[in-house]
């Protein structure tokens, strides 16, 4: 006869305890997350891209690389008394180490190291200016060199023509900055849409609307 196995049947098995049982893992809490949105808009005034920007670069930043940045930087700027006073004693406590510190010594600290690195120490800085710069907005094109060397020539002479004669009128740096626009805007609509590619960079006559990097350069120039 063959063998015959026997199945005892003890009743269903125990549950399982659920704190015992393999959990998934849990991802701890980003340090972006400590920072409440008040905070948020005065770091990154500029729009929701440049809020989520900051955030990201807030949870990346280790102990290490911000403990370093914010070291430097209190060297750096140490002789420089447009600093910011709070933000200069809160990165000194920063240093004395997380118990001296007290609360949010994370969130301070890497707060304190991304407007270092990534964006500006200065609230009228981070005010005015883009965090990330855009690499397609043209700069060095014909229309700027063309305004900007026009009017430091115009500007020249007429500084140069009346300058022996009482009352003197000169032409500042701020005028020819506001007489630019317009001109820049005339060409813009005047100029055609004519260029070269050289090195798979197209340079155009017209390459579209005065940006801003344009009317810097046309300045400065």
């Amino acid at each position: 006869m063959a063998d015959r196995m026997d199945i005892i049947d003890d009743g269903p098995a125990p549950a399982e305890d659920p704190e015992k049982m393999p959990q998934g893992k849990v991802e701890p809490t980003r340090i972006g997350d400590q920072i409440p949105h008040e905070l948020l808009e005065t770091l990154a005034p500029n729009g929701e891209a440049d809020r989520a920007y900051i955030l990201e670069k807030v949870n990346e930043m280790g102990d290490e690389e911000a403990l370093a940045i914010v070291q430097e930087a209190l060297d750096f700027f140490s002789d420089d008394w447009n600093f910011p006073t709070d933000m200069r004693e809160r990165m000194t406590r920063l240093l004395d180490g997380p118990k001296l510190y007290g609360d949010f010594y994370d969130r301070d600290l890497r707060i304190d190291a991304v407007m270092l690195k990534w964006s500006s120490p200065y609230p009228g800085v981070r005010a005015i200016a883009e965090i990330r710069d855009d690499e397609t907005v043209p700069i060095e094109t014909f229309r700027a060199y063309f305004l900007g060397i026009g009017w430091a020539v115009i500007g020249t002479f007429w500084s140069t023509f009346f300058n022996s004669r009482f009352p003197g009128i000169g032409l500042g740096s701020q005028v020819i900055q506001i007489l630019l626009y317009p001109c820049a805007k005339a060409l813009e609509f005047l100029l055609p849409d004519w260029g070269i590619t050289i090195g798979g960079v197209r340079h155009s006559l017209n390459p579209g609307p005065w940006t801003f990097k344009e009317q810097m350069l046309a300045t400065i120039t």
